[in-house]
């Protein structure tokens, strides 16, 4: 993975930090997606590739770029090929959803809990 960091505020120009994000080896066609799931104000990185696998990192510290792996099979979900996560609360229930993009359709994921990063 890639990093690029914004030039400076509302800019559309983008400087290259570092061509292998915290040592993370993603897969062919990885998809990242970066959210606080568990509300521990740790981020949460959520890596789909193509052959169905969706990776879990967590950053370290607050305010870091160092994130660790968490599970490279999040939830155990079985996705399917080209996995491609994004993570809102869609209903306004106060729950986080998981929609993931795969070759074929949606799957969609609710929370269990507002402060557990636990999907179903």
């Amino acid at each position: 993975m890639i990093h690029y960091k914004q030039q400076a505020e509302n800019s559309n120009v983008f400087t290259l930090i570092i061509s292998n994000f915290n040592d993370i080896i993603a897969g062919t066609y990885s998809k990242p997606f970066i959210i606080d799931l568990d509300h521990d104000g740790l981020l949460d990185l959520l890596i789909g590739e193509s052959a169905g696998i969706l990776s879990h990192y967590e950053q370290i510290f607050p305010d870091s770029c160092g994130f660790q792996n968490i599970s490279d099979t999040f939830n155990g979900f079985d996705i399917g090929a080209s996995a491609a996560p994004l993570v809102a609360d869609v209903d306004s229930n106060g729950l986080l959803d998981l929609i993931i993009g795969n070759y074929i359709n949606l799957i969609l994921y609710e929370q269990d809990h507002v402060k557990v990063g636990i999907f179903n």
